[in-house]
């Protein structure tokens, strides 16, 4: 467990470098993906780990949600 405490910590620190990154849990990535259109989901399957995109991700995200439909209510939530 060490291992992962210090991996964290260094995850964080390098977080602090830059403003468009965010450590979130598992459950909370997962949530934010169920709730992304197929066109941005599409999208970042096209970037390479690591890879920032040019412009950031918030111009990248912005930019491939308007050019794609959002995504329609499930049957299940009517």
């Amino acid at each position: 467990m060490d291992a992962v405490e210090e991996a964290l910590v260094h995850i964080a620190r390098e977080r602090e470098k830059a403003e468009d990154a965010r450590v979130v849990s598992s459950r909370r990535s997962a949530d934010w993906l169920d709730v992304r259109s197929p066109g941005i989901l599409a999208a970042l399957r096209s970037t390479d780990a690591g890879e920032r995109p040019a412009g950031g991700w918030s111009t990248f995200l912005r930019d491939k949600a308007r050019a794609t439909p959002a995504p329609s209510a499930s049957p299940s939530a009517a």
